[in-house]
């Protein structure tokens, strides 16, 4: 089985949001982010559109793919077995806009542009 890099960003208020890079299987993420796009264009303004959690009770994950022409993000749910079988893997961060920015940015120019579905 083949693993990328999954870009997870949640957003927790106006300008408080965080970034979870987790290695996930590369049919998943496709899958993904062929069924469950919402939005796509430049970083600034697809990190905006993306909902502010409810701490408790939203399980949803807000997916960033690198595109050869901006960033696709794609929301999906994720239910208690997901979220238990890989909690405690990747690694976080927890920030204002301009600093989830800047190392999704960095993460994205060692990545290839996701391929068009």
């Amino acid at each position: 089985m083949e693993y990328d890099t999954a870009v997870i960003v949640f957003r927790h208020g106006t300008n408080d949001y965080s970034l979870w890079t987790v290695d996930l299987p590369r049919d998943m993420l496709r899958e993904i982010q062929k069924s469950e796009l919402v939005g796509h264009g430049e970083l600034e303004t697809v990190m905006e559109n993306i909902p502010v959690i409810r701490e408790d009770e939203d399980s949803s994950l807000a997916f960033l793919f690198r595109g050869a022409d901006g960033v696709s993000l794609c929301m999906r749910t994720a239910d208690e077995a997901f979220m238990e079988e890989h909690q405690h893997e990747g690694c976080s961060v927890r920030g204002d806009k301009e600093l989830i920015m800047s190392e999704v940015m960095d993460l994205f120019q060692w990545q290839a542009p996701a391929m068009t579905m």
